[in-house]
């Protein structure tokens, strides 16, 4: 998505969010941020079908977002580069979609488990280091934005493990838990990480422009 808008396209974004949505665009000290903050609500109020600008939020004690307007629908947004994520589902859900930029070796060090240091020592080509490198990431922060714990759960204190044909996350005890994951590259620069208590086989993922998104 092209987060350089022309003012009118700007406005139009504008007028069709909520107003805590604008209010919260308004903070932002670039304009890019704001476009990012408020094409999320826009694509929510595509996935349920809410096109009025009449969401309206209530936040966890550890600020996760749920919507009181509409009960029974969970979401997650993120975003990152060019890319703006939301998902949604009849239960808890967590995204993270994050830019494969370089990274110092010590945040690994100071975020990943043994076996996940382990598959990404495993990469020898740097590119192959950082597409793992965001694998995990991604994974750990969808995990954490499910459960809402965010950053109060150390994120080296489980484990994310990637398979030829799946992901899933551990305990640091190697034990399976609870919820289902989805790894996947957006594009080469993109990585994006679902997490939910299920997922079906087949995951469907819809781009869209910002110029498609504002059509009436």
């Amino acid at each position: 998505m092209n987060t350089e808008t022309e003012d009118w396209q700007y406005e139009k974004l504008l007028a069709r969010v909520s107003p805590e949505r604008r209010s919260k665009a308004a903070r932002f000290r670039f304009r890019k941020d704001a476009v990012r903050t408020a094409a999320g609500e826009l694509l929510l109020q595509r996935l349920i079908r809410a096109n009025d600008g009449s969401l309206v939020y209530r936040y966890s004690e550890r600020g996760k977002p749920e919507l009181i307007s509409h009960p029974g629908f969970h979401h997650n947004i993120s975003h990152a580069g060019c890319y703006v994520v939301c998902v949604c589902s009849d239960e808890p859900v967590g995204a993270d979609v994050e830019e494969l930029r370089p990274v110092d070796d010590g945040l690994a060090e100071n975020c990943f488990t043994k076996v996940e240091l382990a598959y990404l020592g495993e990469a020898t080509d740097p590119s192959d280091r950082l597409s793992r490198f965001y694998e995990l990431w991604t994974g750990k922060e969808s995990y954490i934005k499910l459960t809402g714990e965010g950053l109060s759960r150390p994120l080296h204190s489980f484990a994310v493990r990637v398979g030829d044909d799946q992901a899933w996350l551990e305990s640091v005890d190697g034990i399976r838990l609870p919820a289902a994951l989805m790894l996947r590259k957006l594009d080469a620069e993109h990585a994006l990480a679902i997490c939910a208590p299920r997922l079906p086989d087949k995951l469907p993922v819809s781009v869209m422009t910002l110029e498609q998104l504002l059509q009436d």
